[in-house]
């Protein structure tokens, strides 16, 4: 098993809570059967390169406008911004999907070669 966390840390001080902490800690009792990972950003879409997740935003929401790379510390895709209302039509985040690469940021490479492993081993009895 395989749990990934958002930090929703809007600092690099600022403090995970302690039920991720604790999920985490209990999947790395047994690394041989998952392992719990909490995101280095503020959530997960931090990792993948600013121009990337713009262009797969503007695919799916095509009169959204970008100001400027989010701070590694702020939500990229926020409640309204970019010109799209996400209470009135929401983040299509499965539309987001397959435009991450080999292009792994803040260490999340590690983890993607573990998960990779970890389903590996899952699957060598199937």
């Amino acid at each position: 098993m395989a749990v990934v966390m958002d930090s929703g840390k809007l600092s690099e001080r600022a403090s995970v809570n302690a039920t991720k902490c604790r999920i985490r800690d209990e999947l790395a009792r047994d690394e041989g059967t998952g392992f719990g990972r909490i995101t280095r950003c503020f959530t997960i879409e931090n990792y993948v390169p600013w121009d990337k997740l713009s262009s797969a935003i503007t695919n799916v929401h095509p009169k959204a406008k970008f100001p400027a790379a989010p701070r590694r510390w702020a939500n990229p895709l926020p409640d309204t911004a970019y010109g799209v209302k996400n209470a009135e039509q929401g983040w299509d985040r499965t539309s987001h999907n397959g435009i991450v690469g080999d292009e792994w940021p803040h260490g999340l490479d590690r983890d993607v070669r573990r998960l990779i492993v970890l389903i590996e081993a899952a699957s060598a009895d199937v």
